[in-house]
């Protein structure tokens, strides 16, 4: 396990440190294929630093979680058929047919067997 101190106030959210975590790991070279983190972390601005950086970024989603009736609708059929449709894009990465889960839903999956 790698891990990295980065002194600051505790007025400061940690939300902004994802760059200058992955910048003390080049300057250490030691930067990991991917990074677990807590969900002050898992913004999207920090999703998107870490995979420019060749991290798989693994934190939850900040915020709430939405109530049933907030929910979008099942996509129907015949959209969900279609990989150029609006309902077949899953948080901003094109889902076609022929790209399997991403690395953080296969550990997911792989965590949630091992619970079961």
């Amino acid at each position: 396990m790698i891990t990295v101190c980065i002194p600051q106030s505790a007025g400061e959210s940690d939300s902004a440190a994802g760059p200058q975590v992955i910048a003390a790991q080049q300057a250490m070279a030691a930067v990991p294929d991917e990074m677990s983190a807590a969900t002050a972390y898992g913004s999207d601005a920090n999703v998107e630093h870490s995979a420019a950086c060749g991290i798989d970024l693994i934190s939850p989603v900040p915020g709430r979680r939405p109530k049933a009736e907030e929910k979008e609708p099942e996509p129907k059929a015949d959209q969900a058929a279609d990989p150029a449709s609006p309902e077949a894009v899953s948080g901003g990465v094109h889902a076609s047919p022929t790209s399997g889960p991403s690395k953080a839903e296969r550990i997911a999956q792989r965590r949630e067997r091992e619970q079961s």
